[in-house]
């Protein structure tokens, strides 16, 4: 079954289905690289200008962060970042987790972690695909979160208990900051 979402062009494949729970993306099958390579059915749009990146170690901005990944704490843990040394104010970038099938779960969450560091953070909104349309913005974080680009990551938690018994996708959707601190 292929349902296709016109305001974004995304096609939605239901025989692709993450159903194991817990599902754990860590990225460290990634490859780093500007972009990198996006695995495990997840995609980056767009691949140039203000984007989704694979990484290891710093970002390549001065006074941004994080310094290494969360999962490994190390230079060589690979995690992805939205870059915005190019770009303008109020940009929008896409992160597109597969199709993830909710059926066998009656109270889902979502659970990340993210580093904000850096003096001119837009907005991440996280938005779910319902299998007809996007829902934009069932949860944010605006802003700069981390002071220090050695902060420790910060855990978000937020349920996805509207969409219990369904298949979903999840987007993390970046809006640029002012800046390439951003």
């Amino acid at each position: 079954t292929f349902i296709n979402d016109s305001a974004t062009g995304y096609q939605i494949t239901h025989f692709q289905q993450v159903n194991t729970f817990p599902y754990l993306e860590d990225y460290e099958t990634f490859t780093p690289g500007s972009p990198g390579t996006f695995v495990n059915l997840w995609e980056a749009d767009p691949a140039t200008g203000y984007r989704w990146q694979v990484n290891d170690g710093g970002t390549s901005s001065i006074g941004t962060g994080p310094e290494v990944d969360h999962t490994l704490g190390t230079a060589t843990g690979i995690y992805v970042y939205a870059e915005a040394s190019s770009g303008s104010q109020g940009d929008i970038a896409a992160l597109t987790s597969p199709c993830i099938d909710l059926a066998s779960i009656s109270n889902p969450f979502m659970s990340f972690w993210y580093h904000m560091a850096g003096d001119e953070i837009g907005k991440l909104y996280l938005d779910v695909f319902d299998g007809t349309a996007w829902v934009n913005a069932v949860d944010s974080i605006i802003g700069t979160q981390q002071l220090e680009i050695t902060d420790p990551w910060e855990q978000f938690n937020t349920s996805l208990l509207d969409y219990a018994g369904e298949s979903i996708k999840l987007r993390f959707r970046v809006e640029r900051g002012v800046g390439f601190e951003g």
